[in-house]
């Protein structure tokens, strides 16, 4: 490959995080290392979106910024930096958008913290509970309450 991002075909498609990486050696000398991530993520990003998401209403959106930076001239760094980070907005914005919008990731974490709370938080209580109970039934009572959400003493 002749670009500084190269792509690992023996991962899947979606293993972004590890398909895609730089190639230090090959990254332009007017091109920041940051710079050079800051591409990267983009295009893990798009890839996602893309791949993961079925949303190619947000491909074809990038056009107008692809026309901008290959017009570009040679020098013009500062313009560069800036269509790379307004297409990292753009980026992040319709990611998260959707994230929380058709995939309603919101109401997963909320449906995750319930499960784990049981809503409440009262989770350890709950579960003393049962333990107790099932103490009195086979005769022995518990020796100790323990708190499982303190944290432990140290040695």
């Amino acid at each position: 490959g002749e670009f500084f991002i190269e792509s690992d075909s023996s991962k899947m498609d979606h293993d972004w995080e590890e398909k895609y990486r730089l190639r230090p050696q090959m990254r332009p000398s007017f091109v920041s290392e940051n710079l050079a991530k800051q591409i990267l993520l983009i295009g893990k990003s798009i890839n996602f979106l893309r791949k993961s998401c079925n949303h190619m209403q947000y491909v074809s959106g990038t056009e107008s910024s692809a026309r901008r930076i290959r017009s570009l001239k040679y020098g013009e760094w500062d313009a560069l930096e800036q269509l790379v980070s307004l297409s990292a907005g753009m980026t992040n914005r319709t990611l998260v958008n959707i994230l929380f919008e058709r995939y309603h990731f919101k109401s997963h974490c909320d449906a995750i913290k319930r499960y784990l709370l049981f809503g409440q938080g009262d989770f350890s209580r709950h579960l003393l509970d049962l333990l107790g109970d099932r103490f009195s039934q086979s005769g022995r009572a518990p020796t100790a309450h323990h708190n499982l959400a303190a944290p432990s003493p140290r040695s």
